[in-house]
C-alpha cells in the first residue's frame, strides 16, 4: 500500500526551476522535497504550464526568436538538473511525468496546433533522455492521453486541463 501526499507549488513552471539564482519556487520545491521521508517514491509534474500557447516556450519563442529546440531544451535540462541537484540530498526515487495531450480546443482551430504539438513533443523527449540516463522513471501521459490521432482522448482528462483519476492504472502500468 501506498500513501499518496501532494506536495502543489502552484503556478510553478520548469522555467523557474531551470532558472541559475534562486527563486520562491526553487525554494519551495527543495523545502518539500526535504520534507518527504528519504529514499521515498516522488512524482514530479512540471512543464504543462511551460507547454501553452499563451504561456511559456511558446511566447518566448515569438518574442525573441530563439529556436523551438534553443528554449526547450534550456527549460528541461535546467529543470531536470535542479530536481536531480536537490534528490542528491534526498535520495527519493522518481518519475517524471511526461506532459500530456493537448486539450485547449481554441489551440486545434488555431495555426500554431502543430507548434505545440512539436513543443510538447520535444519536452517530453528530451526529459525522457535526461531519465533514462540517470535512472529515473518517465511516466509518458502523451501516448496515453491522445488518440492515434493526436487528439485528445477525453477519457483520462476530468476537465480541459487535469487528468482525472482514471488514469492511474495506465500509469501504474509504467511503473
Amino acid at each position: 500500500n501506498f500513501k499518496i501526499i501532494p506536495k502543489l507549488i502552484i503556478g510553478t513552471k520548469a522555467f523557474h526551476l531551470s532558472q541559475p539564482s534562486e527563486n520562491r519556487y526553487k525554494v519551495l520545491f527543495k523545502e518539500n522535497m526535504q520534507n518527504i521521508p528519504k529514499n521515498s517514491m516522488v512524482f514530479c509534474s512540471f512543464g504543462e504550464i511551460d507547454c501553452r500557447i499563451g504561456e511559456g516556450i511558446f511566447l518566448h519563442h515569438q518574442k525573441t526568436s530563439k529556436t523551438l529546440e534553443t528554449i526547450i531544451k534550456k527549460t528541461v535540462y535546467g529543470y531536470f538538473n535542479y530536481v536531480n541537484e536537490v534528490n542528491k540530498i534526498t535520495n527519493h526515487f522518481m518519475h517524471f511525468f511526461g506532459i500530456p495531450s493537448p486539450v485547449c480546443y481554441e489551440v486545434k482551430e488555431s495555426n500554431n496546433y502543430f507548434q505545440l504539438l512539436e513543443i510538447i513533443n520535444k519536452f517530453n523527449s528530451h526529459l525522457k533522455d535526461l531519465c533514462l540516463k540517470h535512472n529515473y522513471i518517465f511516466i509518458d501521459t502523451y501516448t496515453i492521453t491522445s488518440n492515434k490521432n493526436e487528439a485528445i482522448n477525453k477519457r483520462y482528462f476530468c476537465d480541459e486541463v487535469h487528468l482525472s483519476p482514471d488514469i492511474i492504472i495506465e500509469i501504474e502500468n509504467q511503473i
